[in-house]
């Protein structure tokens, strides 16, 4: 599980509350990798027990007091240990392929439907990460380093994107010529 390794990189900038490291699932982290708000607060109770992160108390005035999270020399030995292990290449699970494969037996008029109503939101998708490039990527010789590599891991998403939805339109081409399956 790579969730308390995202959330040590994310800290390794530097010290955030879970709120803002949340806000960063939702924003710049969340095209690649996905935590709900609880999943991050549950995560950061774990490391603190491991001494992964520490975290300190800041009173405010007619709020909450924020807890502050912070990186600890574990914590970065740690970070380190799991960034130098080789990264297998992950196994596709893929539920539109064996959706794909039981067109054989089921019929493909109920796929051709769910690709549909998909290939919008995978535009609308793709349109907001290229926004994003646009915005805040677009003179990308002039940015520092950390925003290169966020760059890199949007265009992989663009790209990962653009592809399924050319895939999935070839897909209801080729299905829409195909008979209907012997019940």
């Amino acid at each position: 599980m790579s969730l308390p390794y995202v959330i040590l990189t994310i800290l390794s900038r530097e010290p955030a509350t879970g709120y803002d490291i949340s806000k960063a699932f939702s924003h710049n982290v969340g095209h690649f990798w996905k935590a709900s708000h609880q999943q991050v607060y549950r995560e950061l109770a774990k490391m603190a027990k491991q001494e992964w992160v520490t975290s300190t108390i800041h009173p405010q005035i007619g709020k909450p007091d924020k807890k502050i999270y912070t990186i600890t020399s574990l914590g970065r030995t740690e970070l380190t240990g799991w960034f130098n292990q080789p990264t297998p290449y992950t196994a596709t699970r893929d539920e539109f392929s064996a959706k794909l494969m039981a067109c054989t037996v089921e019929s493909a008029d109920r796929f051709i439907q769910q690709l549909d109503l998909l290939i919008p939101e995978a535009e609308a998708l793709l349109k907001h990460y290229q926004q994003l490039e646009n915005q805040f990527y677009r003179n990308h010789h002039s940015l520092d380093q950390h925003a290169k590599l966020e760059h890199l891991i949007l265009r992989r998403n663009i790209l990962e994107r653009s592809t399924w939805i050319e895939w999935a339109s070839e897909v209801k081409q080729q299905l829409a010529t195909f008979s209907q399956p012997e019940q």
